[in-house]
């Protein structure tokens, strides 16, 4: 099965064209969207050839999603730590869209392959910005002092980020996810909805699949995850749905040990991305069906 790069490879080469060309003054003005719902605006001026300018335009979040100046949580400062001097965070962003960086090729590192992995991590600006919430969400696995317990009332422990009950995460354009974390993991609940009732019952076939093959030995490190067509126990309190799932709930169990290191950003990739990646797969399968069918069908007319 297919898992999708963290970078956007149409703006890494055009990141990567400007470096071999860095003596030279080029005019780029490049418009592209990403997952159907990510639009991007890179663009060079021959009249300033030192600075590059990255717009990105997210979907529109739901009302139960806390955002700041329709930017997911915490997205402006995971840009500044990802990036550093290299970007300048503009304080009036292009028109129609939700941020604009100043990109300074004077601030690239002094050797080609540390620019042309600056220049991919930049690439890489969704992950970096819709990520950040749950970033942080799993990031406070690996931050718990002991001081910051205390005794619950049935005698346990419990972090002072445990008193977060549950955090709304933007993925799609409208619709959201849960995790809820705890002081040794976090649960995350993926509600699956499809706009084709077509797409949900294919949909509900993979997550079933999806669930068996979870069962096999070479996925034993990764997060345990269960399905079911009814909502969870954690959304008991959480936030209603606007639009009810038509192909149940996947919900994953996050532990340390998932995001030590550069686990952190994998995982965070890969749960931010988990619902594009079921309906990718089922597209495929849709479109295999589709030439199964027609090839079928031209050969009952060759055999008439």
């Amino acid at each position: 099965m297919i898992l999708f790069e963290v970078e956007n490879r149409f703006l890494r080469e055009t990141f990567e064209t400007r470096l071999r060309n860095l003596e030279k003054a080029l005019e780029i003005d490049v418009h592209l969207l990403e997952f159907n719902d990510i639009r991007y605006r890179l663009q060079a001026s021959v009249k300033d050839p030192r600075y590059m300018r990255l717009s990105i335009k997210i979907p529109a979040a739901s009302p139960q999603v806390p955002m700041e100046d329709s930017l997911p949580l915490g997205a402006i400062e995971a840009v500044e730590e990802a990036y550093g001097t290299l970007v300048e965070v503009q304080k009036v962003p292009e028109a129609g869209y939700d941020l604009t960086l100043k990109v300074d090729l004077h601030q690239l590192p002094p050797t080609e392959e540390e620019r042309f992995k600056l220049m991919t991590k930049l690439a890489a600006l969704r992950a970096i910005i819709m990520g950040a919430p749950l970033r942080e969400t799993l990031k406070s696995l690996l931050s718990q002092p002991m001081a910051e317990m205390g005794e619950t009332e049935g005698g346990g422990l419990q972090t002072a980020y445990e008193k977060k009950k549950n955090i709304v995460i933007l993925h799609r354009p409208g619709e959201f996810f849960y995790a809820f974390p705890q002081s040794e993991k976090v649960t995350i609940v993926f509600p699956m909805r499809f706009k084709d009732s077509n797409d949900a019952a294919l949909g509900v076939a993979f997550l079933q699949e999806f669930m068996e093959a979870r069962r096999g030995s070479a996925s034993s490190c990764a997060p345990p995850c269960s399905y079911s067509r009814t909502p969870p126990q954690e959304l008991e309190d959480a936030p209603p749905l606007e639009k009810q799932p038509n192909a149940g709930f996947v919900s994953f169990i996050i532990f340390r040990r998932h995001v030590d290191g550069e686990r952190l950003e994998k995982t965070t990739w890969a749960i931010s991305t988990f619902h594009a990646y079921v309906s990718y797969h089922v597209k495929c399968s849709k479109a295999f069906m589709h030439t199964r069918m027609r090839t079928r069908v031209e050969s009952l007319i060759q055999d008439k």
